[in-house]
């Protein structure tokens, strides 16, 4: 991520989680968990951070919701 002079501008990562060690809904999915980011404004000498808790959980997204209407954008 550069600039338009072609000098670095941004970075960021992605921290990742087992499933087997964030919630307990998450233990045994075999799904690697995202649950944490940085992104560093190199140029600016500013950091920003955060953490989130994501589920996986098959209950949560059924196979109804990814239909067409209920994937279009509106109110």
């Amino acid at each position: 991520m550069y600039d338009r002079k072609g000098e670095l501008w941004k970075t960021f990562t992605i921290g990742k989680s087992h499933p087997d060690h964030h919630l307990p809904v998450n233990k045994g999915t075999g799904i690697a968990i995202d649950d944490s980011f940085s992104m560093v404004d190199v140029q600016a000498k500013h950091c920003t951070t955060g953490q989130f808790k994501g589920q996986v959980d098959p209950k949560l997204n059924p196979p109804s919701l990814f239909q067409v209407q209920n994937m279009r954008g509106g109110d």
